[in-house]
């Protein structure tokens, strides 16, 4: 009897797994959105009766973090990320991704009311390594286009005004309350998804609670908490 006890006891810790979820710490008010999303649907997930696992969230500060913890060996470790990580046919040959929970466009932004020499070209930072890069041909002629690998790094330049405008997803529009200054592309649709590993366990489960949850009158509630009637606008294809 004591040896069928341990063995039900062996069987449990090894059913047993932890769930590490990534997200970046910048503390804006999408960010805040973002992580809220994810903590309902992760719960959603942990009250499956056949569910044990343990969950931490880890922020990061960098948004290649997001992806490259992904590909390191999982060491029975289930991974996901989110932050504003976009779909790509290219991406989607290493990772798997959830539906999406926002349609987004690209756009230059910045402070409208601001005077510059007209005989300058006002510089734009962009993020190196990610989907912004296939517009950049589009504003050569008309920017003077700076590189940065750190969307920290570009957030504090652009504050210092060492950059006018930066060259962002829409979000930020009303996440930074920042003004349009030119949209990209408008038949363009960039998807918001939350990233796992190729290999992951746990993928299929939590896409099929993570679609049940944009559905659901939760998903429409967190968004007019962060964001008034105005974001449901972004989320008008799930209606």
């Amino acid at each position: 009897m004591k040896f069928l006890y341990g063995l039900l006891c062996v069987a449990t810790l090894f059913s047993q797994s932890r769930i590490e979820v990534y997200y970046s710490d910048s503390g804006t008010k999408f960010r805040q959105f973002e992580l809220e999303l994810i903590r309902h649907v992760v719960d959603l997930y942990l009250a499956q009766p056949d569910i044990k696992d343990s969950v931490d969230y880890i922020p990061v500060k960098n948004f290649h973090q997001l992806l490259d913890t992904l590909s390191v060996n999982g060491n029975g470790i289930e991974r996901l990320s989110i932050s504003s990580i976009s779909y790509t046919k290219e991406r989607s040959e290493h990772y798997q991704f959830t539906k999406a929970y926002m349609y987004n466009k690209v756009a230059v932004l910045g402070d409208a009311s601001e005077q510059y020499p007209s005989d300058s070209k006002q510089r734009v930072g962009y993020i190196t390594k990610s989907t912004q890069e296939i517009y950049l041909d589009d504003l050569k002629d008309e920017y003077e286009l700076l590189p940065y690998y750190s969307l920290k790094t570009r957030e504090d330049d652009f504050k210092a005004k060492k950059v006018d405008y930066i060259l962002s997803n829409y979000v930020y529009k009303w996440a930074y309350n920042l003004d349009t200054i030119r949209v990209l592309n408008h038949t363009d649709v960039d998807k918001y998804v939350v990233a796992f590993p190729k290999n992951s366990h746990i993928y299929t489960k939590f896409n099929t609670l993570f679609s049940y949850f944009l559905q659901s009158p939760k998903f429409y509630n967190l968004i007019r908490k962060y964001f008034g009637e105005e974001g449901t606008d972004y989320f008008n294809r799930f209606k």
